[in-house]
């Protein structure tokens, strides 16, 4: 009976400990200089892996669902913007991703600029760089298609404001020039795997585009 109680006592103790600790994660993860070190080392990996200037003004986790993300910067190799992002606010179900479930009750992205191009003799796009610096240049033997941790998407209501998109490729002859001022849609179902879409709504407003067709460069 005193190996029961001793054991027993153990247990308790390690479930306190994980209690305590789970708390105190719970506590710390919505200090603003925890979550603006934990921005600063995400922001300082990605700089070490793609070699290219990345910067991040502000990140705020209101835990265990809203995520906002404010001033994302990514620089190109020639030292020009590849993309920055005023603000990207994400309401995300976090511990359901424990379970393989992507739950995004709402999706806002505010003030995007991005500017991809493929320029005169260059190979590639100025945002190759960075697939390569993540694919790592392994190749991987092909497995066997697992369907038991499919992942789940659920997609309620997704806001873009304010985005601009330019796109220039001499390779195939296209300059484009898009802007978005207002877009708004409401999602009912969200299936990937068996391209299963549901979109109850749409509004947009504000809409400029330039499509300029020219003599490719190959």
């Amino acid at each position: 009976m005193k190996v029961l109680r001793k054991f027993i006592k153990i247990i308790a103790w390690i479930i306190s400990v994980i209690l305590f600790l789970l708390i105190l994660v719970y506590i710390l993860i919505q200090i603003p200089a925890v979550q603006n070190f934990a921005k600063n080392k995400v922001v300082a990996y990605i700089e070490g892996k793609i070699k290219t200037k990345v910067s991040a003004d502000r990140l705020s986790i209101a835990f265990p669902k809203q995520v906002v993300l404010k001033g994302v910067y990514f620089e190109d190799q020639q030292k020009d913007t590849l993309l920055f992002a005023k603000e990207l606010r994400v309401d995300i179900a976090l511990f359901k991703l424990l379970g393989n479930e992507v739950n995004i009750n709402y999706l806002e992205l505010n003030g995007f600029r991005t500017d991809v191009h493929r320029l005169q003799r260059d190979t590639s796009f100025n945002f190759d760089y960075i697939i390569k610096a993540f694919a790592g240049g392994q190749k991987k033997e092909p497995q066997p298609q697992d369907t038991s941790n499919t992942i789940k998407f659920h997609l309620d209501r997704i806001v873009f404001k304010d985005i601009l998109i330019k796109f220039k490729d001499d390779h195939t002859g296209n300059d484009v020039y898009f802007y978005l001022g207002d877009f708004e849609t409401k999602i009912n179902t969200f299936d990937p795997d068996k391209m299963i879409f549901d979109v109850s709504s749409i509004q947009i407003k504000n809409i400029d585009a330039t499509i300029h067709r020219y003599r490719p460069s190959i």
